[in-house]
């Protein structure tokens, strides 16, 4: 198993965090009902509400890979890192 997790850093709770689009939502369905995600939750909110952790459960690798290669996947992380940048959003991805 391989777990991504991707955490963001807001500077004050006026700032909204960035939220995946319905289409992501949609392909992290279908590979969880396919075995290929054992589980992902999108919203983990720290205490202060300033760090919010999205995090994904891949079965190998591979599986990981070819998810990141995705057309769905590579624009949700640009729109993430366009929205990010304009919010001043730090974030930080963990993988292990």
């Amino acid at each position: 198993m391989i777990t991504r997790k991707l955490i963001q850093q807001r500077p004050n709770t006026s700032v909204d965090f960035f939220t995946p689009g319905d289409d992501i939502v949609t392909r992290l369905d279908e590979l969880k009902a396919l075995g290929s995600i054992e589980s992902y939750n999108l919203n983990e909110l720290s205490e202060n509400g300033l760090e919010k952790t999205m995090t994904f459960i891949f079965r190998d690798q591979a599986t990981l890979s070819g998810f990141l290669d995705e057309d769905v996947s590579f624009n949700s992380r640009e729109l993430r890192k366009s929205y990010c940048e304009t919010n001043n959003i730090v974030i930080e991805t963990q993988e292990g």
